[in-house]
Formats: structure tokens, C-alpha cells, sequence
């Protein structure tokens, strides 16, 4: 016997309904009200019924990709689920709760009664205690495996081991909303002391990027989410695969002067975001970051007019991993993720080059450019020598950047080329 299909999705943002997802033989989005809160920045005629042939980027944003993909489906029992296994199912469950503030809701009372069996009905609370300490490979994976087989979890875009949750703070001692980060040591070793550092020489260089810590032994990088508001409700996030109506598999298509455009063309404070956009890009070129593609960049905002461009996320040095070999060699990807323009290469730029795009395509001096450079710079080695201790622990990561922790007193000597 045939199983009966999800065919409309209530639509939410925060606690207030603002529409409802159909899926006959299109996908079709409208909103309740003239008045309803912003489902996306391609959705800003309320009046509009929206219409597509496949399920609408803004949706598809939050589905996993990669190893998180494969994990959810192996643990997750969409085939035993009262529902035709489609889209519309897939986001009925993963799209209960999401990064950003929009999330659906099916009122099927059968899809109902399935989700309820599967609930976690008390979800224990973490700690960054438990998740920061020795044994945060080990408290990570028990946590990831309860609440797959439960059915509970934040849908977290991406291929790597990770999810949302919700922790209770050590300084605080209030409860906040995290993505906790866990990788797999025998392929990627050391990744989160990788991430860790990358992302604390941002931080050092004066570049808005996420909060994050890592565990004692190393394994697991908590990150503050920042979809929140301080008046603790969730803003619109949207990634440039979304705001470029692109799937998340052509994340690796397009230039980064296109994104310059688009946030010229959308952001409520242009000036300041192409200033902390070229920042991010300079850093990912000092840094090796050749997975900046389009979904490790966003927007926030409240609506369509108080657009601004997220804080620096997924940072690390991907220079430094095989991924295949050439002959008898080990081969390494030393490129970018997108072209540097529309008519360049993916190949590292010189620092006339980055100029050359910071003046062309972010509206700076290349005085005021090239000090940026310089203090990203200066800001790796001041970090490799701060956390000496993170490299100490992770020796294969010291001796892939040639750092010697106790002879690097003054700092990595790094130059751009």
C-alpha cells in the first residue's frame, strides 16, 4: 500500500505563523498577512504566491550535506515514518528547529503521533563543562547518538559531525545555544585545534567572528551561535547559496566579487560590511582557508531592512589535508573555493591582487587594504604564540604550520605573498 504524502507545512518565525509550504505538483509559499515577518529576502512581496519546480532554497538551506547527511538517514528511520520518504518529509523533521528564526511545523495528527514516539521527552542539559573537558570526545559522541535515536536535534547545515544544543554557560551559569563541533581524527587530525586558531586569529585581528572554544583533549569546538538577538529571539540567517537561489550543491560556484555585489546590493550598512567582507576573505587567504564557499557566508537581520552580513564562521587551514594523491605524491588542494572575480582563478592572490579587488569591489584605499593584511598577519603569529599550549597538544597541526612552541618565542615568521 501506497503511503500518503506531506503536502503543506505550517511556516514560522520565531512564535508567530506567517504562511504555509504546499507541495502538489509545484512547491507553492504564501503568506498569511500583508503584515507577517519576512520568510527570506527573496519574499518580500507578502501579497506574492511563490511558486517553484523544486523545494525553495530558503527551505533547503537547512537541509545536512556529506557526513552529517549519511549519519542522519543511517540513524533516522525515514523509511519507517506513516509518510511517503520526499523533501516535504524530510523538512517536516529536520525543519522543526533550525539555525535562523524560521522553522515549520506539520499538523498531520499521524505525522504527529510517529514524532511524539520518537521524542526525547526531558533532553538532558549540558555543560560547557561537559563539553569543554577530558573527555569531551567521549561525552560529544553518547550526546550525538541519544539524540539522533531520540529524533531531536537542530538541523545543522554541512558535512562534518555537529549540532545544536543548548548548554548551560560556566560564567553565567544561564542557558545558551551553541553548535558543538566533532571531527574525525584519522582523516582530518587535529581539525578542531585548526578551526580553534584560525578563528582566534580572527578574533585577534578586530574581525566580528563567532565565539568559540575548544575541548582539553582537543576534540571538540564549541561555537556561540549568533543567529540570537540580545533579546534572546532568533534573527533571519540566510547563506549566499539561498540568496543566490543556487542548491547546496553548486556552494562552490560563483566569485567573491559577486558576493561584494550582492552585499552592496542588500545590506542595510554597505560601507561597514564590504569593510568586514574583505577582512574575511584576506583572512582566508592568509590562513589557507580553501572552503569559504557560498554557505560560509551570511546575512542576518530582523527584515528586509536591517540587513547585515554575519559574523566570520568555519575558518581553518585546509591547505595542510590530502585529498587524493598525483603519482606516488600526496596531493594537496591549495585554492580557493570560489573564483576571486567573475573572469579570475581559484588560484592564492598576491597582495597587489587582493588590493586590486579591496579597491575594485569593497570601495577601499589600498593603504587602508593593505594595514588590514598586515594585521591579520600579525594576529597569526600573536596567536600562535599565545596558545603555544594548543600546539604543544596538537604536534602534527605544529609541525605542518613549522611551529616549534618553545624555540617560536617572537611568533611564526609568515610572509604574503
Amino acid at each position: 500500500m501506497r503511503k500518503p504524502r506531506i503536502t503543506h507545512l505550517d511556516v514560522w518565525a520565531n512564535d508567530e505563523r506567517i504562511g504555509t509550504l504546499e507541495k502538489g505538483a509545484m512547491y507553492r509559499f504564501t503568506y498569511d498577512n500583508p503584515g507577517s515577518p519576512l520568510l527570506g529576502l527573496h519574499y518580500q512581496d507578502r501579497g506574492k504566491v511563490y511558486i517553484s519546480n523544486n523545494m525553495p532554497h530558503i527551505f533547503a538551506q537547512y537541509f545536512p550535506e556529506g557526513f552529517l547527511d549519511a549519519h542522519i538517514t543511517s540513524k533516522y528511520a525515514f523509511h519507517d515514518a506513516p509518510f511517503e520518504d520526499n523533501e516535504m518529509l524530510r523538512l517536516a523533521i529536520l525543519g522543526r528547529e533550525t539555525l535562523g528564526r524560521i522553522h515549520v511545523r506539520c499538523n498531520d495528527p499521524l505525522f504527529n503521533e510517529w514524532i511524539d514516539g520518537l521524542e526525547m521527552k526531558n533532553p538532558r542539559i549540558l555543560t560547557e563543562r561537559d563539553l569543554l573537558g577530558i573527555n569531551a570526545r567521549q561525552v560529544f559522541q553518547q550526546y550525538m547518538a541519544e539524540i539522533f535515536h531520540h529524533g531531536r536535534f537542530v538541523s545543522v547545515s554541512g558535512i562534518q559531525q555537529k549540532m545544536s544544543l543548548d548548554a548551560i554557560s560556566r560564567n553565567t551559569k544561564q542557558t545558551a545555544s551553541y553548535i558543538a563541533k566533532g571531527f574525525d581524527a584519522s582523516e582530518y587530525p587535529c581539525l578542531a585545534a585548526n578551526e580553534f586558531l584560525c578563528m582566534q586569529t580572527i578574533k585577534q585581528a578586530g574581525i566580528p567572528v563567532a565565539q568559540t572554544s575548544l575541548s582539553e583533549d582537543s576534540s571538540v569546538l564549541l561555537v556561540r551561535r549568533f543567529d540570537v538577538s540580545e533579546q534572546e529571539y532568533f534573527l533571519g540567517m540566510e547563506d549566499f547559496t539561498s540568496l543566490r537561489q543556487y542548491s547546496a550543491e553548486d556552494k562552490y560556484k560563483g566569485s567573491y566579487a559577486a558576493i561584494a555585489q550582492i552585499i552592496r546590493q542588500i545590506s542595510g550598512r554597505p560601507d561597514e560590511d564590504l569593510i568586514h567582507f574583505f577582512n574575511q576573505l584576506a583572512a582566508s587567504c592568509i590562513l589557507k582557508n580553501g572552503d569559504a564557499h557560498l554557505k560560509n557566508f551570511s546575512v542576518l537581520y530582523h527584515d528586509e531592512y536591517d540587513v547585515r552580513l554575519a559574523p566570520t564562521y568555519d575558518v581553518l587551514d585546509t591547505s595542510i589535508y590530502r585529498v587524493g594523491t598525483q603519482g606516488i605524491f600526496d596531493a594537496y588542494d591549495d585554492t580557493l573555493a570560489l573564483n576571486l572575480t567573475n573572469h579570475g582563478k581559484k588560484t592564492y592572490p598576491s597582495k597587489n591582487t587582493l588590493l586590486d579587488f579591496a579597491e575594485k569591489y569593497c570601495d577601499l584605499g589600498r593603504e587602508d587594504a593593505s594595514f588590514m593584511i598586515d594585521t591579520i598577519v600579525q594576529a597569526k603569529e600573536q596567536v600562535l604564540v599565545k596558545y603555544s599550549d594548543v600546539l604543544r597538544e596538537n604536534e602534527w597541526l605544529a609541525q605542518k604550520w613549522h611551529f616549534i612552541p618553545d624555540e617560536n618565542e617572537e611568533g611564526l615568521p609568515f610572509t604574503f605573498r
